[in-house]
């Protein structure tokens, strides 16, 4: 998490890395964010939606192939913006790396991610002694 503007608040939750938590994840973030108050419902909707592509990234690529992985995942809330922190000990996946979709030449895969580039202002992303972390950055509402 980014430390220059001073947390309001924070929770921090491990996960195992598998699709069945994929609603236990959403009601995580759900649960932080809509008890908070920070947010109305369309934010809410769209940090759910964040959380739900960036934790199916990591199951799907930094654990592909291995039957036990972990995840955690550390949310925040600034004056500014809110943040989601998620970690895994995976395979390295650099979503930089990854080509927005061709929409002329529909595939599959990417769009996911796409849509999490629309909707965050900054996702940041570094990998260092088996550690990959990925930082969601969403503006409170007013702070685009």
């Amino acid at each position: 998490m980014e430390k220059k503007a001073q947390l309001q608040e924070r929770a921090v939750q491990d996960f195992e890395a598998s699709t069945t938590q994929l609603e236990s994840i959403g009601a995580f973030v759900h649960g932080f964010f809509g008890q908070s108050g920070c947010c109305e419902s369309s934010l809410l909707f769209s940090l759910e939606l964040i959380a739900s592509e960036l934790a199916t990234n990591i199951i799907r690529h930094a654990y592909s192939g291995q039957k036990h992985g972990v995840m955690r995942i550390e949310l925040g809330i600034f004056p500014d913006r809110l943040e989601m922190c998620f970690e895994d000990f995976g395979k390295s996946f650099d979503p930089a790396l990854v080509p927005e979709p061709d929409f002329e030449n529909p595939q599959d895969g990417g769009r996911g991610l796409f849509i999490v580039h629309q909707l965050t202002s900054r996702l940041e992303y570094e990998s260092r002694e088996g550690r990959n972390s990925l930082l969601a950055v969403v503006p409170r509402k007013g702070d685009s």
